[in-house]
C-alpha cells in the first residue's frame, strides 16, 4: 500500500529532522568535558585474549545504572561521571563471553580498566537484542558467515539477506544483482564498499554504477555492514536499495593453503599467510598476505577459458595508545570468453544448442590495483578521528554482441566497452559520546571527497574483436564532495532516536573526442539529504524499528551532459518499520515492511547493452530472515523476499518494471556433526517476472538445490566436496528481452535472449591449516 505525502508536508517532517538534529548536536557539543564533585571516570581497552586484536564496539556499561560506552576503532572506550565507589562493569562483545569486573571508581580521577575477553562460538541462544550490540542483517550475517564461509566470489554477494545474481558474460564481468524489488544491473542502486572503499564505478563504460568485486579473495572477508534502503549515513551515491560494505580480516590466526577442482576444469587455488605477528599489546603489528588464482574452461562450446589473478596484502600496528593504523594493497587482473545472451529461436530451430553461441569471440580483459589506507586517532575529551585514503587504477575492456545483425548486415553488431580509470579519495570523520539531558548521546561529523579520472573512455563497433568505427570516445572527470552530520541519543536503556543530515555536491565534465575541435562539457548539482532512525528495544527478545529518509542515484556523466539531457541527481524517498525478535531461545527472526520511490528509474537496454534513465517508479514489500538452531549440530535459515515494482510515467498507468523480481527466497540446513563432519543442503528460487513493461515476455523462474561436504581431520586438514544445482535443472540464469536479426533473417525479431544456468556441477577441495 503506498501512502501520498504532499510535498508541502514533506519538506516540513524533513525540516522538523534537521532542526531536531542541529538542537541536539549544538547542545551536546557546549556540554563541559570536566568530572563532577563526586565521580570519576572508567578508560579501558577490550581485546581478544587469544590472537590480541582490539574489539572495535564492545560495550561495557555500569551495573545499576544507564552508563554505558562502546569501544572504538582502537578498542578503547570511556565512561565518564561515573558515581565513586566501588563498581561493578560488564564488558561484552558478540561471539565473546562477557566478563564481569570491579572497579574502584575515586573522585577526579580515571580508573583503567583493560579487558580480555574470550571468544565463543556465536550462537542463536546466547544472543540478546539490546542496545550497543550488532543488530539487524549484520548480526544476522554474522551468524551465517559461521556456519556457512563463502569459497567464491558470487557466495559473497548471496551471503546478504535478500540478494540474488545472475552470471552472463563467461565469469569474468561483474554479476547482475537484484534486490528489494530492483534489477541493479551490475550496480545502480546499490552501493558496494570494501573497507570503507567504494567499489561502485561512476560514470562506467558498461553502465552507471558498475560494481566488479572479483578483486575480493572470498576467504579474506571476516564480514559484512549491511544496510538496505538509504539510511546510512556514510553511504551517499547509488545507496538507494541499499549499502554494503565487505571487511576484510584483521589479522590471520593461522596459515592456509587450499586448492579446488571441479567438472568442467574448473580450478582454484589459494594461500593465505602470516608475515609478523609480535605478541606485545604496546606495540602490536600484524601483517599478512593472500594470493589466488582461479581458472575455469567451462561449460559451454566455446571454451570460457576464464584466467584471474588476485593478490591481497594488509597491515594492521597500534602506533601508540592512540593511534591505529591500517593499510592494504591488492591488485586483480582477469580475461575470459563468453558465449552472451543466446535468442530462444536459435536454440528452438536447432541452430545452436544450448550450450552454443551466435558470436563465440565476445569476452574481454580487466584490472584493478588499490590502495587504501586508514588512520584513527584519539584526541582529547573524548574524540575520535578517522581518516582514510584511497586509490584505484583500473582498466576495462569487454566485447559484446547484443543485436547480432540488426544495425549491421554485413560486420555484425560487435560492440567494444573500454575505459581506463584514476579513483582516489579521502574521507574523515570527528565523533564522540557525551551526554544529553544525562544521556548518552554520540555525535558525529564526516566530510570526503572522490574523484573519477576517465582518461579515455569509449564504446566502438567492432568484428570478432578487431575495431570498425567509433561510436563515442572520450573523457570523463567526475568528482563528488560530501559532508554529513549524524547524531544517536539514547534516550533511556531501551529507545535510541538517531538523525542524519548529509549534503553531496557533484561535478560533471566530458570532453568529447569525436567533436571538431575536441569540446569539454561541464554540469554541477548539489542535493541535501535527511535520515531518521528510531529504535525501541521492548526487551532482549524484542526490537522494534523506524526507518525514514532519501537517498539518490546520480546520472551518467554522458547522459547528464549529452543532447538528451536528464536529471542529474534524482532523489529516493524511503521507509522500514520492522522488528527483530527472538520467539524462542533458538530462533531469531526479522521482518521488515519497506517502501521506496524514485524520481528517476535506471533500465537496463538489452539491445544496446546499455542503463538508461526512465522515469518515477515506486516499490513496496516485505523482507522476512529467520535463523534456527534446531539441535546443537543442527540448524535452518530462510530468507523471503516480497516486491511491488511499478514505473509511474506511462500516461498515467502503472507499468511493470522489466526484470524487477517479486518474489525471492533462499535457505537451507547447515548440519555440524561429530568428529570435525559438516553438511549442508540450500535453496534457491526466484519467481517468473516481466522482461517488458506490459509483461508481453516474461523472464522465468526457477528452483535449485545446492549441498556441500567437509571432513575436517585434526583442526588443520579439511577435505570437501560442493555441488551446484544437484538435481540438473535447465534453467536460465540471465535473461532479457531483445531485439536481434540472425544472419539470413529478412527483419529483427523481439524476444527472450539468455545465458544458461549452471548445470549440475560438482567440486573438490583439500586444505590446509598451519
Amino acid at each position: 500500500m503506498a501512502v501520498r505525502i504532499k510535498k508541502g508536508a514533506m519538506q516540513k517532517i524533513f525540516s522538523l529532522k534537521l532542526g531536531l538534529l542541529w538542537v541536539l548536536s549544538s547542545l551536546s557539543l557546549g556540554l563541559c568535558a570536566q568530572g563532577k564533585s563526586g565521580f570519576g571516570e572508567i578508560r579501558g581497552t577490550v581485546v581478544d585474549a587469544q590472537g590480541l586484536q582490539v574489539l572495535a564496539g564492545a560495550t561495557m556499561r555500569v551495573l545499576g545504572t544507564d552508563l554505558g560506552a562502546v569501544a572504538d576503532a582502537q578498542g578503547l572506550l570511556a565512561i565518564r561521571d561515573v558515581p565513586s565507589g566501588t563498581q561493578r562493569i560488564v564488558v561484552s562483545y558478540l561471539g565473546y563471553k562477557s566478563d564481569t569486573l570491579t572497579a574502584d571508581v575515586q573522585t577526579g580521577k580515571v580508573k583503567k580498566q583493560d579487558v580480555y575477553l574470550q571468544e565463543l562460538r556465536l550462537e542463536i541462544a546466547g544472543v540478546q537484542i539490546e542496545a550497543g550490540k550488532p543488530q539487524g542483517l549484520s548480526l544476522i550475517n554474522r551468524i551465517d558467515l559461521q556456519l556457512r564461509p563463502v569459497n567464491s566470489s558470487q557466495e559473497l554477494l548471496r551471503a546478504v539477506p535478500g540478494i540474488f545474481i545472475a552470471q552472463h558474460a563467461g565469469g569474468g564481468k561483474a554479476e547482475q544483482i537484484f534486490l528489494r524489488g530492483f534489477d541493479i544491473d551490475h550496480g545502480t542502486d546499490l552501493a558496494l564498499s570494501a573497507d570503507g572503499m567504494p567499489v561502485n564505478m561512476v560514470s562506467h563504460a558498461h553502465g552507471q554504477g558498475y560494481a566488479d568485486l572479483h578483486f575480493l579473495i572470498p576467504e579474506t572477508v571476516e564480514r559484512l555492514s549491511i544496510d538496505k534502503g538509504p539510511y546510512a549515513a556514510k553511504s551517499g551515491n547509488l545507496a538507494t536499495a541499499g549499502a554494503i560494505d565487505f571487511q576484510t580480516r584483521n589479522s590471520l590466526d593461522q596459515n592456509i593453503v587450499k586448492i579446488e577442482g571441479g567438472m568442467y576444469n574448473n580450478y582454484r587455488a589459494l594461500a593465505m599467510l602470516k608475515l609478523d605477528r609480535p605478541r606485545s599489546t604496546s606495540n602490536h603489528a600484524d601483517a599478512w598476505i593472500a594470493g589466488e588464482y582461479t581458472f575455469s574452461k567451462g561449460y559451454f562450446e566455446a571454451a570460457q577459458n576464464l584466467h584471474r589473478v588476485n593478490v591481497f596484502a594488509k597491515y594492521r600496528k597500534l602506533l601508540s595508545r592512540r593511534s591505529l593504523l591500517t593499510a592494504s594493497v591488492s591488485t586483480f587482473r582477469s580475461q575470459w570468453n563468453a558465449s552472451g545472451q543466446i535468442p530462444t529461436r536459435a536454440v528452438e530451430q536447432g541452430l545452436i544448442t544450448r550450450w552454443g553461441s551466435i558470436d563465440s569471440t565476445e569476452g574481454g580483459q580487466t584490472s584493478r590495483s588499490n590502495v587504501n589506507v586508514q588512520m584513527s586517532s584519539n584526541l582529547n575529551h573524548g574524540w575520535t578521528w578517522r581518516q582514510q585514503l584511497y586509490g584505484s587504477l583500473y582498466a576495462f575492456n569487454l566485447y559484446s554482441n547484443f543485436t547480432f545483425f540488426a544495425n549491421d548486415s554485413v560486420n555484425g553488431d560487435q560492440i567494444s566497452q573500454r575505459e581506463r580509470r584514476m579513483l582516489y579519495g579521502y574521507q574523515t570523520t570527528l565523533g564522540k559520546t557525551t551526554t544529553f539531558l544525562k544521556k548518552t548521546f554520540y555525535q558525529e561529523a564526516g566530510l570526503g571527497i572522490r574523484l573519477d579520472d576517465v582518461g579515455s573512455i569509449g564504446l566502438y563497433h567492432t568484428q570478432q574483436r578487431a575495431f570498425v568505427s567509433s561510436v563515442q570516445d572520450g573523457a570523463v572527470n567526475e568528482r563528488n564532495a560530501f559532508a554529513w552530520l549524524h547524531g544517536l541519543w539514547s534516550l533511556d536503556e531501551r529507545l535510541q532516536l538517531g538523525g542524519t543530515l548529509r549534503a553531496d555536491y557533484l561535478h560533471f565534465a566530458y570532453e568529447d573526442n569525436l567533436e571538431v575541435g575536441v569540446s569539454t562539457s561541464r554540469a554541477q548539482k548539489a542535493i541535501l539529504n535527511p535520515k531518521l532512525t528510531l529504535d525501541y528495544f521492548v526487551s532482549d527478545r524484542l526490537q522494534l524499528f523506524v526507518k525514514a529518509g532519501s537517498g539518490f542515484h546520480s546520472n551518467d556523466t554522458r547522459v547528464v551532459l549529452g543532447p538528451d539531457k536528464r536529471k542529474i541527481l534524482p532523489r529516493a524517498l524511503g521507509s522500514d518499520i520492522g522488528a527483530m525478535f527472538k520467539p524462542a531461545d533458538h530462533l531469531l527472526v526479522q521482518v521488515a515492511v519497506w517502501g521506496l520511490a524514485m524520481e528517476q528509474e535506471f533500465v537496463y537496454v538489452g539491445d544496446a547493452g546499455v542503463v538508461e534513465p526512465s522515469g518515477r517508479s515506486r516499490r513496496v514489500g516485505i523482507d522476512l530472515s529467520a535463523r534456527w538452531q534446531l539441535r546443537k549440530w543442527l540448524s535452518a535459515d530462510a530468507d523471503l523476499n516480497l516486491a511491488h515494482a511499478r514505473g509511474l510515467d506511462d500516461a498515467g498507468v502503472q507499468s511493470y518494471i522489466p526484470l524487477a523480481p517479486w518474489i525471492t527466497s533462499t535457505g537451507g540446513f547447515t548440519a555440524e556433526l561429530p568428529r570435525g563432519l559438516r553438511a549442508s543442503l540450500r535453496y534457491r528460487f526466484l519467481g517468473n517476472r516481466a522482461a517488458d513493461e506490459i509483461w508481453d515476455l516474461t523472464a522465468h523462474g526457477y528452483a535449485l538445490l545446492d549441498g556441500a561436504l567437509s571432513y575436517t581431520i585434526r583442526t588443520r586438514y579439511t577435505i570437501g566436496l560442493s555441488g551446484q544445482n544437484l538435481f540438473n535443472v535447465k534453467w536460465k540464469e540471465a535473461q532479457f528481452s531483445t531485439t536481434t536479426r540472425l544472419a539470413g533473417e529478412p527483419a529483427a525479431i523481439t524476444e527472450i535472449h539468455y545465458t544458461p544456468g549452471t548445470p549440475i556441477a560438482l567440486k573438490l577441495s583439500l586444505s590446509c591449516q598451519f
